[in-house]
């Protein structure tokens, strides 16, 4: 589905807090994509409710649900080719940044934002997609709970910064000491934009839960539709606005709210110490192969 991103995105804008502003307090081979420098595009925004969050009790962090977001981008670039199927479809790497959604000044979200808001023009995430960025792809390796090598790509570097940046090249001359920008060309996303804001108005909130909706397209014995499943397992799910817009249509949630880390049904590695900032998969079935 195509949504108008332009007008949907200023409206969410307009009644959403301007994240510019810091708040105190507190089946087959799956390969990776390549680490190293890579083309990105904002292609999706998704908030999914509050989520548990394990604490850290060496640093006396408590165990609690936060407000967690999606963040999609899709990756593109020589060493980030699309596969394309035999009937020509393409279908692209892509990395989901999964973040508490904080605006204190040390929030990873807050610090990412102001990163991506390259003109300073935007007051939402939802306002950046599409937008064009680079940056570097970090691997960690790690064993599973069934003791499988599995590999996370990352978007930050080993000491969690983002390297999410403007699409350019800033080399400095040994000789002279200036710099040279030299901008870098990111392709056009094969994959649609989707968006879901938590506490959108019912003018919106129909077209923004289609826009997140992923069908199944293959056989096997699994659900590709991770967004709207993780949206209704979330804590704050009864009584939400798109709980009551499901309702309304005679749809129930038929997922239990999750409660702890193994009730969420996620792929990311195993008692993360921070929110998880990549992308982990274990089969050949992309969950948003038809974006």
């Amino acid at each position: 589905m195509s949504l108008n991103i332009n007008a949907i995105a200023n409206a969410v804008a307009a009644v959403s807090v301007n994240a510019n502003e810091a708040q105190k307090g507190g089946g087959g081979e799956y390969t990776p994509p390549a680490a190293g420098f890579v083309r990105l595009r904002f292609i999706g925004y998704v908030e999914v409710g509050q989520h548990f969050k394990k604490g850290n009790p060496a640093k006396r962090i408590p165990d609690k649900n936060v407000d967690t977001a999606k963040l999609i981008f899709e990756c593109s670039g020589p060493k980030h080719e699309p596969k394309v199927l035999e009937d020509g479809t393409k279908i692209p790497h892509r990395i989901t940044v999964t973040l508490t959604k904080s605006l204190s000044e040390k929030a990873h979200y807050y610090k990412l934002f102001k990163k991506m808001n390259i003109d300073g023009k935007a007051t939402h995430f939802a306002q950046l997609l599409g937008q064009a960025y680079v940056g570097n792809i970090r691997h960690d390796t790690w064993k599973d709970r069934e003791g499988k090598d599995r590999v996370t790509a990352y978007l930050d570097d080993k000491d969690r910064i983002f390297t999410i940046r403007a699409p350019r090249i800033e080399q400095v001359d040994p000789e002279t000491g200036d710099t040279k920008i030299t901008p870098v060309a990111v392709a056009e996303p094969i994959s649609d934009l989707r968006l879901f804001v938590w506490n959108a108005d019912d003018k919106m909130i129909g077209d923004l839960w289609q826009s997140i909706y992923i069908a199944k397209t293959g056989d096997g014995d699994y659900d590709p539709n991770v967004f709207q499943r993780e949206i209704k397992k979330a804590v704050n799910f009864e009584g939400s606005p798109i709980a009551q817009y499901l309702a309304a249509k005679g749809e129930v949630a038929d997922i239990p709210a999750a409660t702890k880390a193994d009730d969420l049904g996620l792929d990311d590695p195993a008692d993360p110490p921070f929110e998880v900032t990549g992308s982990t998969q274990d089969a050949n079935d992309d969950p948003l192969g038809d974006m």
